[in-house]
């Protein structure tokens, strides 16, 4: 373990001391953004996922799929694709934050669209597909969509925050993501270990509390294609403190998103 110094890690340490301390045990979840196409930063990201056993939901954009990632993930036991968007389009005007599925289409459009996506995943006969699950590109969709999702046979939604609660109006399971590694407005590099720990402790110290929903697991969003090697560091460092730890069960996109109607 060498990613940050352990003064780095501590609000975190302690934060799992709690929760152990109280016999509990804090979900954890990893989702990774953007994946279409088997590059190098793909083939890494899954053998991550394998070799410290911690489950990985794959967020794949339906029109950058390629005929090689079947073959790259058929022996990915531990992966599960969820539904990206179509194709990672920006609809917003200039001025306003990016959304493909902000309020800047009709609701029917835009679900015959991710419909059409869903289609492409079938075609494309990805193993442990859950298309039924949508991760709307930049985090952001219209709460006019959600009807016509679930209407469409969606069963599950992942943004970026604390939910305000398990499932949309319509029904669609909600769990989201938590931490991003990547400072997007900055650098577009690592956040850095000091800033993802905090982060991380804070939505877990807000769980365990009753500030957040302590029922959300705790999501660590990821993006293989824009890693660079501090934030594939600090990845490796979290799995290496955290997979054995008492205080923590990394969960899989079937536990979150069980692929049932109830």
């Amino acid at each position: 373990m060498g990613n940050g110094s352990v003064g780095e890690w501590a609000s975190l340490e302690r934060e799992l001391e709690a929760w152990r301390s109280q016999s509990r045990v804090v979900g954890l979840w990893w989702r990774d953004d953007d994946a279409g196409a088997v590059t190098d930063s793909l083939e890494r990201l899954l053998a991550m996922s394998a070799s410290h056993r911690v489950p990985l939901a794959l967020a794949t954009i339906p029109q950058a799929i390629t005929p090689e990632l079947s073959g790259a993930l058929a022996s990915a036991d531990t992966v599960s694709v969820l539904q990206h968007g179509f194709a990672h389009r920006n609809y917003a005007p200039d001025g306003e934050k990016k959304a493909e599925y902000g309020p800047h289409r009709s609701p029917e459009e835009m679900a015959a669209e991710l419909s059409n996506g869903r289609a492409r995943f079938e075609e494309s006969s990805i193993p442990c597909c859950r298309s039924d699950i949508l991760v709307p590109p930049w985090n952001r969709i219209t709460p006019h969509l959600d009807a016509h999702l679930a209407r469409a046979g969606y069963r599950g939604l992942s943004t970026f925050g604390p939910r305000s609660g398990p499932r949309t109006a319509a029904g669609l399971r909600v769990n989201n993501c938590h931490l991003d590694l990547l400072d997007w407005r900055g650098t577009r590099g690592f956040v850095g270990t000091g800033a993802a720990v905090e982060r991380l402790a804070m939505h877990l110290e807000g769980r365990r509390t009753g500030r957040f929903d302590v029922n959300e697991a705790t999501g660590v969003m990821s993006h293989h294609q824009a890693h660079d090697a501090d934030c594939w560091g600090f990845l490796e460092e979290l799995f290496s403190r955290t997979g054995e730890h008492a205080a923590v069960c990394w969960l899989s996109v079937e536990e979150l998103f069980p692929a049932t109607t109830a």
